[in-house]
């Protein structure tokens, strides 16, 4: 029988699909996901870590997205809100959606249920402030720019609402929480890493 194992990943979202992946093909007895940063394992569980690989993460999420489009937006919003622990409860409503037949290893399903769909209610909230009050200035490159420090995790969910508003703009914005950004030149947006500071605005 095998031991309960702790999944280490790299705290991106892709490498979160990735260990689920992971759990799946070998069959294993999930006792947490963490991300690498978080500390130690669990006392009674094996430590495996999880090198994120796309293709396994897009199997599990076009897997998800023909299941239940409405049910994979509300994992991915809940997984931005960043909650501290959240993993086991996403593995465990994904497993939901899937219909698989492991057994779910949570105390109180109906708690962590609704903690998910309360955290992704906040984010999307909070995406739609950032879309609707964001203030930019003009550098003196010419680019529209602006700094946020939102509570949650929002950059990936408003490239797209920007990247269609701005679409004629060189603009960039950027998570001085995080220290990453998104940058668009030519319709086209990058996630960046970069100091705020070493751009000033006329």
């Amino acid at each position: 029988m095998q031991n309960p194992r702790t999944l280490i990943y790299d705290g991106s979202f892709n490498g979160f699909l990735t260990a689920v992946y992971i759990s799946f093909e070998k069959k294993l007895e999930v006792a947490d996901i963490k991300k690498n940063n978080n500390g130690q394992n669990g006392l009674f569980s094996e430590s495996e870590t999880v090198l994120t690989h796309i293709e396994k993460a897009k199997r599990v999420w076009n897997v998800l997205h023909s299941k239940n489009h409405h049910a994979l937006s509300t994992l991915y919003f809940a997984f931005l809100g960043e909650e501290p622990g959240i993993e086991m409860a996403l593995f465990q409503y994904l497993k939901k959606i899937l219909g698989t037949k492991q057994q779910a290893n949570w105390a109180d399903e109906a708690f962590w249920t609704a903690k998910i769909h309360e955290v992704a209610e906040l984010v999307a909230q909070e995406k739609k402030k950032v879309e609707q009050y964001i203030s930019f200035r003009v550098l003196d490159d010419g680019m529209y720019f602006s700094t946020i420090s939102p509570t949650f995790n929002i950059l990936p969910l408003v490239s797209k609402y920007f990247r269609t508003k701005y679409a004629d703009k060189q603009w960039s914005i950027y998570d001085t929480k995080r220290k990453y950004g998104l940058y668009c030149d030519a319709n086209q947006v990058e996630f960046v890493s970069w100091c705020a500071t070493d751009r000033q605005a006329v």
